[in-house]
């Protein structure tokens, strides 16, 4: 098992993140700054709660009330989507185990993130993981074929 090197942990996760849920259409510039902070917080802290309502101004169940207008998700939801999406992408695109994975999104157990991960995505990490190295595989070989 490799060590997640000193100061990495969430950095990582933070440059690997897919960026598809970040284009908000809303004109209203405390809920973009609202989603600006949730994807620049480190993954493997907790929800920043008091961090977006101080500096948005707004109320929890206010900034909960945008979001689900915008996304059809509360900002808890929107945070465990970021957190899942970091995780598909570091199975899909790294060889950490997925223990220093779960560990990177701040789970404490690797039987922790298993659960939650496969709740999410339908299936286990490994499996994920499996499926990823698949598709990869098939999609070099249909552009050799190409």
């Amino acid at each position: 098992m490799s060590a997640v090197p000193p100061g990495a942990r969430g950095e990582f996760v933070r440059s690997e993140i897919s960026f598809q849920f970040f284009y908000s259409g809303t004109s209203d510039e405390r809920l973009k700054q609202a989603i600006h902070r949730l994807h620049e917080r480190p993954l493997h802290g907790s929800f920043p709660w008091e961090e977006l309502t101080r500096e948005t101004g707004l109320s929890r169940r206010h900034i909960d009330r945008l979001l689900c207008a915008e996304f059809g998700m509360t900002a808890q939801n929107y945070w465990a989507r970021l957190k899942e999406e970091a995780a598909a992408r570091l199975l899909e695109t790294t060889s950490f185990s997925i223990k220093e994975i779960g560990f990177q999104l701040g789970f404490k157990q690797a039987s922790h993130f298993t659960k939650w991960f496969s709740l999410r995505a339908g299936w286990s990490p490994r499996r994920h993981r499996q499926l990823g190295a698949r598709a990869e595989a098939e999609g070099r070989v249909k552009q050799a074929d190409e």
